[in-house]
């Protein structure tokens, strides 16, 4: 079962779909033509988003091609990792199709995806060789020259970059409330400015080029260098311990994620309370044996 949340960008709306069963289809995506389990790929996540957008696109191009589009990769949380720092998979709104056709049909499915002029990015088919990517991005990236980051996000901002921001602020352990909402409230507001107190970036509460390069990056960085010990997702850490202690502190068998935000991994205060303890008892109990 999953939780769904669809923005509407023409509304500025968020819709919630609860309960959704693996072989249900989407949301507004047409008939059969993509179920949950398909926009789901891989990740395990009790909770999913996408947009209206992304699924007009879908059915668009799933029309132009005329026959079913075998889905490779879709939705990833950021945790997740697999797709860069600031992916348009965590957003919900982009698609890699096609690995398991032959190269004739994925230029079809190329070409329809571009002939429709619905998706935001259709990637060149020489730079994916043995898939096809588009995906259905919207606003204008935070950080300049680029068309591929995520928008600046203030409070009363909405939709699928705000649900990123939740999840990785929440994620490194900046409480944004007890669900991901999509909604850039005071919670959200008061935890990014948090982290951006604590990585001195400007305290502003907005979310802008420099504040998405260093969350991104906090986030995945931290879990690639906890991948070997422990599943991606699963760590519990503070975000200076991570980088302070490579590989997720001095004792693994105490490094341990709570999935109390649908998986987010959002860190309790006692759960850090006690990660910190054992880090110190570990410390003094170094300092007992050091010979001076």
């Amino acid at each position: 079962m999953a939780r769904l949340l669809v923005y509407d960008a023409y509304e500025n709306k968020v819709y919630t779909y609860s309960s959704l069963c693996e072989n249900d289809p989407m949301p507004y995506s047409t008939g059969r033509t993509l179920t949950v389990r398909e926009f789901r790929g891989k990740s395990n996540s009790p909770v999913l988003w996408t947009t209206i957008a992304a699924m007009e696109a879908w059915n668009l191009t799933r029309r132009k091609y005329g026959r079913g589009i075998p889905v490779g990769y879709a939705f990833r949380r950021i945790w997740e990792g697999g797709h860069g720092t600031r992916s348009q998979h965590y957003a919900g709104v982009a698609f890699d199709v096609g690995q398991s056709l032959s190269q004739t049909q994925r230029t079809a499915i190329y070409n329809a995806a571009r002939s429709t002029g619905a998706w935001g990015y259709v990637e060149p088919l020489s730079q994916t060789p043995t898939w096809v990517h588009f995906d259905r991005r919207y606003g204008t990236p935070a950080c300049r020259g680029t068309t591929a980051g995520y928008p600046t996000l203030r409070r009363g901002s909405r939709g699928c970059y705000v649900m990123i921001l939740q999840d990785a602020l929440s994620t490194l352990g900046y409480q944004t409330g007890n669900r991901i909402d999509g909604i850039f409230g005071s919670r959200t507001e008061e935890a990014l400015k948090g982290y951006q107190r604590r990585t001195s970036l400007r305290v502003d509460g907005v979310c802008g080029c420099n504040s998405w390069k260093k969350i991104s990056t906090a986030v995945l960085s931290c879990f690639y260098r906890c991948k070997q010990g422990f599943p991606a997702g699963r760590c519990a850490h503070i975000e200076n311990f991570c980088s302070r202690f490579y590989n997720c502190g001095a004792d693994r068998t105490h490094c341990r994620r709570i999935l109390n935000v649908e998986g987010s991994g959002m860190v309790q205060r006692r759960v850090a309370y006690a990660f910190v303890f054992k880090i110190k008892s570990v410390f003094k109990k170094r300092q007992a044996r050091r010979v001076y």
